[in-house]
């Protein structure tokens, strides 16, 4: 659907998450049909029953965390915070101070782009194991992923084509011809977003920064390698430094496994939201296995056990999504990576030889 907002897309600064997020509020506020539909949709993905809801935008907490939407009940009770998520990743306080700051039978519903559906929802589903949630996920439908929580709180994470459509489609039913033609133009600047491969070059985007951010993701690299080579963990005999169109490869062996310890920007843009990625292979004398089913099978337990993220595509090598530490010095990055890398091979190892 084309609209005028859509039009002027490339035009907008600042953040469409914000532009977007305020009309829906605006909607739902103005719109008892608009306010129900979305009700409706949290009742039946989620098994909470409200009546009408107040909205409000950018509500900051105790921990400076800003939500895009608050919803409160008549008791002013904060029972629905909806996020706004295109290609921004997550803050350090989502999902879980978010979810903290909710009350009890809550939800917190995440909105973005339908080809950000899993990889979002597969961040959000390691942040919280490792805050110490125990999840009942479900998927009621291919585009709504649900993560129930204790004390019925409940993170839903959809698409804003579903939300939109749905509030879209109540409007129309109930004839309110001014609030349709304005979610029109929400929902026309969000196809445009959602289907827009190129992101527009902002000024920030060219600044010196972004550069060295790049170059200082392959010092990463390196560093880790070195260090392994120090501590006599790993070593690269007859091995090179691979760069490539999708990113930075270097390869070592360790604990009788093959490795590679990647910048990945296809797996980056693609599965989760980190450029660095940890494949693993059995090496030959003469080319690695990276496609072994054995070995593919105990990655994926491995996976599995410690709660990593990671990609198995069909034909290709199993990665492992390293995400580093935010907000912290160069050394304890390295420090922390170099411990998931050693504590992934070391367990794949194990698994290999109990085999």
């Amino acid at each position: 659907m084309e609209s005028l907002l859509g039009q002027f897309y490339h035009r907008i600064k600042g953040s469409q998450e914000d532009i977007a997020s305020e009309g829906l509020a605006y909607i739902l506020n103005r719109s008892l049909s608009a306010n129900r539909a979305l009700l409706k949709f949290i009742e039946n993905n989620c098994d909470l029953l409200y009546s009408n809801l107040k909205y409000s935008t950018q509500s900051v907490g105790e921990n400076l965390e800003r939500p895009d939407i608050s919803a409160f009940d008549i008791k002013e009770r904060e029972v629905l915070t909806i996020e706004a998520k295109f290609w921004a990743s997550l803050t350090d306080n989502q999902p879980v101070v978010y979810i903290e700051r909710l009350e009890a039978s809550s939800v917190l519903m995440m909105l973005c782009p339908q080809l950000r559906l899993k990889t979002l929802a597969a961040e959000i589903r390691i942040r919280l194991k490792s805050a110490g949630y125990d999840i009942n996920e479900s998927s009621p439908d291919i585009d709504i992923i649900r993560f129930k929580l204790a004390n019925e709180k409940n993170v839903l994470i959809t698409t804003w084509n579903k939300v939109l459509t749905l509030v879209r489609f109540q409007l129309a039913q109930d004839n309110e011809q001014t609030l349709l033609s304005d979610i029109d133009q929400i929902i026309g600047l969000c196809n445009l977003i959602d289907r827009n491969s190129f992101l527009p070059i902002q000024s920030d985007d060219l600044s010196p920064s972004t550069p060295k951010r790049m170059s200082a993701y392959y010092d990463l690299v390196d560093k880790i390698i070195d260090e392994f080579k120090n501590e006599t963990f790993a070593h690269t005999d007859a091995l090179r430094s691979t760069p490539q169109r999708d990113g930075y490869t270097r390869f070592f062996v360790a604990d009788e496994l093959g490795a590679a310890l990647e910048i990945s920007f296809k797996l980056w843009s693609q599965n989760a939201d980190t450029p660095f990625w940890l494949r693993i292979a059995l090496p030959t004398s003469n080319l690695w296995k990276w496609n072994n089913p054995e070995l593919k099978e105990i990655c994926r337990k491995v996976s599995g056990k410690l709660n990593y993220q990671s990609v198995d595509n069909p034909g290709e090598a199993f990665h492992f999504a390293l995400y580093p530490k935010i907000g912290t010095t160069e050394d304890k990055v390295i420090q922390d990576l170099k411990s998931q890398i050693k504590t992934i091979i070391q367990s794949v190892g194990e698994h290999k030889k109990s085999n």
